[in-house]
């Protein structure tokens, strides 16, 4: 559903994984798991060629647009 495949974590997080945004650009997501001290959490990093091809409101379209896909597939399964 999602053009991704897992990759090492560059931060120690539970999950990363990379995806294919778009045929150029792609985005590399880490995720954290809930624990007693920390919440959950998510951070979005854009390949260092994504300037090149999206202005900086476009690339925040995106990662809203690519948050919502991944929040309404996590409540799917």
């Amino acid at each position: 559903m999602v053009d991704a495949e897992a990759v090492p974590s560059l931060i120690g997080s539970d999950m990363a994984i990379t995806v294919r945004a778009l045929p150029k650009v792609s985005l590399h997501v880490e995720l954290s798991q809930e624990t007693q001290d920390f919440p959950a959490e998510a951070w979005v990093l854009f390949s260092n060629n994504a300037h090149e091809f999206l202005t900086a409101p476009n690339l925040q379209i995106l990662a809203e647009v690519f948050k919502d896909r991944l929040l309404s597939l996590l409540r799917i399964y």
